[in-house]
């Protein structure tokens, strides 16, 4: 903002002294309150107008506060250096919270993805629920059809615990989600007797998840 006493007034002189004046920013009018002022500077004969340009020129560098009595032109620099900075700061932060929302708009859809793979085994948790037909030592997988849906539905658990090993899915959530069905399947007295004791080789992945989770298999 440019201070009162610069709006106080502009003083005119006369063509002479307006062309006759050095151009470097140091010539001033004081005007009838005694406030000095930058000069206003007309085309005439007696002044040319590459000179009265000039004139101009300079007192735009006095309403700009550059020159011996307003900002240093590095004054000036270090204002426009302040206001990149503060850009600069701006974009970093809107570009650090874009970036937070995109995670957890990621992370949302990713477990909604999940749950979207395991809709597709439906028949298999049912049964193994406490109500349902597999519940513990009341029967299990007979043919194998059965015993097919089985293994995928244990496979996209070892899919889990992959997943979990690397941090691709935070632990807390699929306890809290998911837990409860691996806790079924090893309830299930015909699944964990051929699948995690006989052929425990072939399920180590299955046995890691079970161990993360606080799972015991007993053989």
């Amino acid at each position: 903002m440019f201070s009162g006493d610069r709006f106080a007034g502009v003083g005119v002189i006369s063509v002479e002294a307006r062309c006759s004046m050095q151009l470097n920013g140091s010539a001033l009018v004081t005007n009838k309150a005694g406030i000095e002022t930058a000069p206003v500077v007309k085309q005439s004969k007696e002044c040319p107008q590459e000179l009265a340009e000039g004139v101009r020129g300079m007192n735009l560098s006095w309403w700009l506060g550059i020159g011996q009595r307003g900002a240093s032109l590095d004054d000036v620099r270090n204002i426009v250096t302040i206001i990149g900075v503060i850009v600069a700061a701006g974009s970093l932060a809107f570009t650090a919270i874009n970036t937070e929302l995109t995670r957890r708009t990621s992370r949302a859809r990713f477990w909604l993805d999940l749950r979207d793979q395991f809709a597709k085994y439906a028949d298999v948790h049912f049964r193994l629920r406490s109500a349902g037909d597999w519940a513990g030592d009341k029967g299990g997988p007979a043919n194998h059809e059965e015993w097919a849906r089985v293994e995928a539905y244990m496979g996209l658990f070892e899919h889990c615990e992959i997943m979990l090993d690397q941090g691709i899915i935070d632990e807390s959530t699929f306890v809290e989600i998911y837990r409860y069905r691996l806790s079924n399947i090893v309830a299930n007295t015909v699944i964990r007797r051929e699948k995690l004791c006989e052929r425990a080789s072939g399920w180590k992945r299955f046995l890691a998840l079970a161990k993360r989770m606080s799972i015991k298999v007993n053989c």
